[in-house]
């Protein structure tokens, strides 16, 4: 929620101390071992090494205006301006510090939203929030499409909620496929917002068309430092010293995007398995033929990224992880399904649905 004005975990990350594969202990910062600094701040969780310690900045306590709105889905033409709204605002939004979760959902459902922001007082933030109070408070049958309220709130109980929100959305022995997209500013300008708006839409009533074996939901997440990435350290830019491995599209995006299909885990039927993941996986293709520059975060990114390389980190950052890798992991000890370096006819990788990309 606090990313977009304070950046992503990397951009905190004051120091590391890690094991590398080659047997060495260092402490890796924006002074010394640059490139393990660079590598161990987005180029994948496993692959470069066991960190046994990190430290990082703290910030100070502010007061934030938190948004929680909720409209009924009661037919498609609502869904459309629900989306319409959302990416109409969303350059603004980020602008303004606003960050969080949105769930966009079908017909016959309540789509809701959470965003909070420490850079607007309370009578700005109810403005800035206008479009969506205005479309929640429309006329309904005996009520209206929904209900808005946008208050000052403290951002711990607001996470702690969250959390507790997302705690009940997971179910003792379920399995999760899911499939996700950055989506970059350029989506979000002119002819591009339709072409946007009407791919989601879409996505949407695909996966609840195929939602047997698997429940489907869409998630837009609020969350990326587009504000921080205007104004960030020079250190910390491409080339300087503290700069970082994660895709650039975390830069210049302001979605992150996620398709998830919850499935019964205890089944025993690999075709039933591979089914729900191959039919993710084509669901969200429509999503990265129309964000050709995008990417994805590789902690919640589809296994069966068709680029992998591209998506997760860019041809440039990706030429270093690998002359990286090869300098403290020659072997390949350490290794992750389509992570820096990986050898795809490991044996330790049989197991993988094979999904056709």
């Amino acid at each position: 929620m606090l990313s977009n004005e304070l950046g992503l975990g990397v951009d905190n990350v004051q120091q590391i101390k890690a094991v590398l594969p080659d047997g060495r202990y260092i402490t890796a910062n924006r002074c010394q071992n640059q490139d393990i600094f660079f590598a161990l701040r987005g180029g994948g969780g496993g692959t470069f090494g066991v960190v046994t310690e990190m430290s990082y900045s703290v910030h100070p306590k502010k007061p934030m205006q938190f948004a929680r709105i909720s409209i009924a889905g009661i037919n498609e033409d609502v869904i459309s301006e629900f989306f319409s709204a959302l990416i109409a605002n969303a350059d603004k939004w980020a602008s303004e510090g606003w960050g969080g979760y949105i769930l966009p959902a079908g017909v016959g459902e309540a789509s809701t939203i959470s965003l909070g922001t420490t850079m607007l007082d309370i009578s700005e933030a109810r403005a800035s929030m206008q479009p969506l109070i205005d479309l929640a408070n429309r006329p309904a049958g005996s009520g209206t499409l929904g209900n808005a309220s946008v208050n000052s709130a403290d951002y711990y109980n607001i996470l702690q909620a969250i959390i507790a929100r997302e705690e009940n959305l997971i179910f003792p022995s379920s399995a999760w496929a899911l499939s996700s997209r950055l989506i970059p500013d350029e989506s979000f300008k002119g002819d591009n917002q339709q072409r946007l708006s009407s791919t989601l839409h879409n996505i949407i009533n695909t996966a609840r068309g195929q939602d047997v074996p698997a429940s489907s939901t869409l998630l837009i997440y609020a969350v990326t430092p587009s504000l921080y990435s205007r104004t960030m350290p020079k250190t910390d830019l491409p080339g300087g010293p503290g700069a970082s491995s994660v895709s650039p599209v975390w830069r210049n995006g302001l979605w992150h995007v996620i398709l998830t299909r919850q499935f019964d885990g205890t089944t025993t039927d690999p075709s039933t398995v591979q089914e729900i993941w191959q039919t993710t996986h084509e669901i969200m293709n429509p999503l990265r033929e129309l964000t050709p520059g995008g990417g994805a975060y590789q902690n919640e990114a589809d296994p069966f990224e068709p680029d992998p390389i591209g998506s997760f980190w860019g041809e440039e950052n990706y030429a270093r992880l690998l002359r990286i890798k090869r300098e403290v992991d020659s072997t390949n000890l350490l290794t992750v399904h389509n992570g820096v370096g990986w050898d795809e006819t490991d044996g330790r990788y049989s197991c993988y649905p094979d999904i056709k990309v």
